[in-house]
Protein backbone atom coordinates (compact mmCIF):
# COMPACT_ATOMS: atom_id res chain seq x y z
CA UNK A 1 0.00 0.00 0.00
CA UNK A 2 1.78 3.10 -1.37
CA UNK A 3 1.68 6.55 1.22
CA UNK A 4 -0.94 9.28 0.30
CA UNK A 5 0.74 12.51 0.09
CA UNK A 6 0.05 15.41 1.58
CA UNK A 7 -2.32 17.73 -0.11
CA UNK A 8 -0.82 21.06 -1.19
CA UNK A 9 -4.00 22.97 -0.22
CA UNK A 10 -6.79 23.11 1.18
CA UNK A 11 -9.98 24.90 -0.18
CA UNK A 12 -11.17 27.08 2.80
CA UNK A 13 -13.43 29.44 1.08
CA UNK A 14 -15.17 30.43 -2.04
CA UNK A 15 -17.64 33.45 -3.00
CA UNK A 16 -19.01 34.13 -6.52
CA UNK A 17 -19.39 37.69 -8.05
CA UNK A 18 -21.24 37.82 -11.25
CA UNK A 19 -19.76 34.91 -13.66
CA UNK A 20 -16.43 35.28 -11.67
CA UNK A 21 -15.72 32.88 -8.73
CA UNK A 22 -12.88 33.02 -6.48
CA UNK A 23 -11.25 30.28 -4.52
CA UNK A 24 -9.05 30.92 -1.14
CA UNK A 25 -6.60 28.40 -0.47
CA UNK A 26 -4.52 27.49 2.47
CA UNK A 27 -0.86 26.41 1.95
CA UNK A 28 0.25 23.45 3.60
CA UNK A 29 4.13 23.92 3.83
CA UNK A 30 4.51 19.86 5.08
CA UNK A 31 3.13 18.54 1.24
CA UNK A 32 6.02 16.57 0.15
CA UNK A 33 5.75 19.13 -2.82
CA UNK A 34 6.74 22.01 -0.99
CA UNK A 35 9.51 20.11 0.73
CA UNK A 36 10.96 18.97 -2.40
CA UNK A 37 11.05 22.00 -4.50
CA UNK A 38 12.97 23.67 -2.86
CA UNK A 39 14.17 22.65 0.26
CA UNK A 40 14.48 25.52 2.77
CA UNK A 41 12.72 27.81 0.32
CA UNK A 42 9.77 26.32 -1.01
CA UNK A 43 7.88 27.50 -3.72
CA UNK A 44 4.61 26.53 -5.79
CA UNK A 45 5.83 24.90 -9.00
CA UNK A 46 4.12 26.94 -12.14
CA UNK A 47 3.00 23.13 -13.37
CA UNK A 48 1.56 23.31 -9.64
CA UNK A 49 -0.46 26.18 -10.08
CA UNK A 50 -2.02 25.74 -13.57
CA UNK A 51 -3.01 22.21 -12.39
CA UNK A 52 -4.86 23.93 -9.37
CA UNK A 53 -6.70 26.27 -11.41
CA UNK A 54 -8.11 22.96 -13.13
CA UNK A 55 -9.22 21.41 -10.60
CA UNK A 56 -10.72 24.62 -9.25
CA UNK A 57 -12.51 25.38 -12.61
CA UNK A 58 -13.84 21.68 -12.26
CA UNK A 59 -15.37 22.11 -8.73
CA UNK A 60 -16.69 25.39 -9.76
CA UNK A 61 -18.39 23.78 -12.83
CA UNK A 62 -19.54 20.62 -11.66
CA UNK A 63 -17.56 19.14 -14.67
CA UNK A 64 -14.74 16.56 -14.97
CA UNK A 65 -11.91 18.22 -16.80
CA UNK A 66 -8.60 17.78 -18.31
CA UNK A 67 -5.95 20.49 -19.33
CA UNK A 68 -5.70 20.81 -23.48
CA UNK A 69 -4.22 24.03 -23.81
CA UNK A 70 -2.24 26.36 -21.69
CA UNK A 71 -3.23 29.89 -24.12
CA UNK A 72 -1.11 31.96 -21.72
CA UNK A 73 0.81 32.20 -18.90
CA UNK A 74 2.73 34.53 -16.82
CA UNK A 75 3.92 33.60 -13.66
CA UNK A 76 5.17 37.36 -11.71
CA UNK A 77 5.61 36.36 -8.15
CA UNK A 78 6.44 33.10 -6.49
CA UNK A 79 3.61 31.59 -4.18
CA UNK A 80 5.28 30.81 -1.18
CA UNK A 81 3.98 28.80 2.38
CA UNK A 82 7.13 30.95 3.76
CA UNK A 83 5.81 34.07 2.83
CA UNK A 84 2.17 33.58 2.95
CA UNK A 85 -0.33 30.61 4.33
CA UNK A 86 -3.08 32.14 1.70
CA UNK A 87 -3.56 32.36 -2.00
CA UNK A 88 -6.86 33.59 -4.06
CA UNK A 89 -7.42 31.98 -7.52
CA UNK A 90 -9.93 34.28 -9.30
CA UNK A 91 -11.28 32.24 -12.73
CA UNK A 92 -13.16 34.91 -14.88
CA UNK A 93 -14.47 34.18 -18.58
CA UNK A 94 -15.73 30.88 -18.49
CA UNK A 95 -17.01 29.81 -21.23
CA UNK A 96 -17.99 26.29 -22.23
CA UNK A 97 -18.93 24.60 -25.46
CA UNK A 98 -20.09 20.81 -25.70
CA UNK A 99 -16.30 19.40 -24.85
CA UNK A 100 -14.51 22.66 -23.85
CA UNK A 101 -14.31 25.14 -21.30
CA UNK A 102 -11.99 28.12 -21.52
CA UNK A 103 -11.00 30.36 -18.60
CA UNK A 104 -8.98 32.98 -17.26
CA UNK A 105 -7.24 32.36 -13.68
CA UNK A 106 -5.70 35.12 -11.69
CA UNK A 107 -3.41 34.11 -8.90
CA UNK A 108 -3.09 36.66 -5.78
CA UNK A 109 -1.10 36.17 -2.49
CA UNK A 110 -2.73 39.45 -0.63
CA UNK A 111 -2.11 42.53 -3.07
CA UNK A 112 0.26 41.11 -5.44
CA UNK A 113 -0.58 39.12 -8.53
CA UNK A 114 1.70 36.00 -8.47
CA UNK A 115 0.38 34.17 -12.03
CA UNK A 116 -2.42 34.52 -14.71
CA UNK A 117 -3.08 32.10 -16.82
CA UNK A 118 -5.57 31.22 -20.22
CA UNK A 119 -6.32 27.64 -19.77
CA UNK A 120 -8.54 25.79 -22.23
CA UNK A 121 -9.58 22.45 -20.62
CA UNK A 122 -11.11 19.07 -22.34
CA UNK A 123 -14.85 18.57 -20.68
CA UNK A 124 -14.58 15.00 -19.47
CA UNK A 125 -18.03 14.26 -17.96
CA UNK A 126 -20.50 15.52 -14.97
CA UNK A 127 -18.95 15.38 -11.41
Amino acid sequence: MSKQMTPLYTVTGRRRNGDDVTFRLRLDAGSEIFRAHFPGNPIMPGACMVQTAVRLAAEATGRRLRLAEIRTAKFLATVSPATAATVDYTLTGMTADDETLSFTATVRCGGTINAKMSLRCKILQEI
